[in-house]
């Protein structure tokens, strides 16, 4: 799980699912671009690059809504 950026904030918490944990892992902490995820997608998962980049692109939206990306 994932808590919001402020340590203090305990009012917000995402559980994340096996993709989500594994896109985590791999790219907390480093910049990164939505081709970064979709290549990690690609590698990992049977799904063409099309599908990636929409996958991709939502999982940023969603860590952006969350206010977890800075």
């Amino acid at each position: 799980m994932v808590q919001g950026r402020n340590p203090g904030d305990m009012t917000t918490v995402i559980a994340l699912n096996e993709t989500s944990l594994y896109l985590w892992n791999n790219l907390y902490g480093k910049e990164f671009e939505q081709g970064d995820v979709a290549k990690l997608l690609t590698e990992r998962y049977d799904v063409d690059e099309a599908t990636a980049m929409k996958d991709s692109s939502e999982w940023i939206a969603t860590l952006q809504e969350h206010n977890i990306l800075g």
